[in-house]
């Protein structure tokens, strides 16, 4: 088990086993990112930060987040790799900019339901 002091981490807690964390980690792959967080984030929401049964798959997930951060959703973007579980409901949330990665097309980016499909984050932090 890995522990560091991390503001994402609690005293013991897995490193590895936190959203925050993940999320961090995925997001440096793309260099988005880094241990100690991210100048293009103001959040990050796993699964079970609402103490909801359902997590992320809720239908309340991307409308909580979108209060708790008292967040734009005109000028939010949700980065996922799922139309189902990423896309759909951040769009039916309100959220303008919805980026997909899927790494198994060919081109660098495309346009399509709403969303810029990336096959790599290295495409966001691009853009960004």
């Amino acid at each position: 088990m890995w522990t560091a002091p991390c503001p994402y981490v609690e005293k013991g807690q897995n490193l590895m086993q936190t959203s925050p964390m993940m999320t961090l980690i995925k997001m440096s792959l793309g260099g988005l990112a880094t241990i100690d967080g991210s100048p293009y984030m103001s959040g990050f929401y796993g699964g079970n930060a609402f103490n909801d049964p359902e997590g992320k798959y809720s239908a309340n997930f991307f409308p909580s987040i979108i209060r708790h951060g008292k967040f734009n959703p005109a000028t939010t973007m949700m980065v996922g790799d799922e139309i189902e579980r990423d896309l759909k409901p951040a769009l039916k949330a309100g959220i303008k900019h919805v980026i997909i990665i899927n790494r198994e097309q060919n081109e660098p980016m495309v346009s399509a339901h709403g969303a810029a499909f990336v096959n790599s984050l290295r495409i966001v932090s691009e853009m960004l």
